[in-house]
């Protein structure tokens, strides 16, 4: 497969569906994830999220935050994070993230969990370690370690404490460690007013509703947002009885 205008590719992940995913730095920021597509242009030196170094002539396209006839990455990074390894991530170890990209970094010493839609990242879960990680790789047993450029080997853990599952399902959307959230807060959910965070632009099926959260309300709710809310724009995969209890519970945890 060939592609081209890409700047400084750092990591390459073959996906169990064969689609080709890559990471790359970019200038002083505009880092990039990619899906590589057969023939596909992704814009370097025409087009970027970044500025060189120093400059502020860059890019040479005044309108460079315009892919246009270019491809746009799957996830721009700015500022930079200085990505460097990227695998998929497959089977028991982390059934939660079954599916989900992990892409290093140096310069934020974070991992970033990346779960996909389609051809796009739809959110960035940090896991900081707090040193530059050059490589990762998954063992043949399921887990994930990490190398550093200290020279440190570091395994990541699966949590078993409370609030594992939503960490892993919901955090990323409702509670980020960057970015604005696609979510409102979840803090306190149990007991308030069903779409009442302030500020929060809910949609119309959802404003519909009357009444509270309760437990059981939102366990029908992460059962089948749909069927709950017809028209809604909460988009969740699949949830088991044991991981909608956990969530239910560990959003419960402080109501009277």
């Amino acid at each position: 497969m060939l592609s081209l205008g890409h700047r400084n590719p750092q990591g390459l992940a073959v996906a169990r569906d064969g689609r080709i995913w890559e990471s790359e730095h970019g200038p002083q920021g505009g880092d990039e994830v990619n899906l590589i597509a057969q023939g596909a242009n992704y814009g370097w030196p025409l087009v970027t999220y970044g500025v060189e170094y120093g400059s502020t002539a860059w890019p040479l396209d005044p309108e460079g935050r315009d892919h246009g006839e270019f491809q746009e990455p799957a996830l721009a990074f700015v500022p930079s994070v200085a990505t460097s390894a990227l695998i998929e991530l497959q089977g028991d170890e982390f059934p939660r993230w079954d599916g989900d990209l992990l892409l290093a970094s140096l310069r934020a010493e974070t991992l970033y969990r990346l779960r996909l839609r389609g051809d796009r990242v739809i959110y960035a879960e940090p896991i900081r370690l707090g040193r530059r990680i050059r490589d990762l790789a998954q063992m043949p047993d399921g887990r994930v370690v990490a190398w550093t450029d200290s020279g440190v080997l570091t395994e990541l853990a699966r949590a078993t404490g409370a609030g594992d599952a939503f960490a892993a399902l919901c955090a990323g959307c409702h509670a980020p460690a960057f970015g604005e959230p696609a979510g409102p807060s979840l803090a306190g959910v149990v007991g308030r007013d069903v779409a009442s965070v302030p500020g929060f632009d809910y949609s119309e099926a959802l404003r519909a509703l009357e009444g509270a959260w309760t437990p059981e309300a939102l366990d029908a709710f992460l059962r089948d947002p749909q069927a709950y809310a017809p028209g809604t724009t909460m988009d969740l995969p699949p949830l088991d009885d044991a991981a909608r209890a956990e969530v239910v519970a560990y959003l419960s945890r402080d109501a009277g």
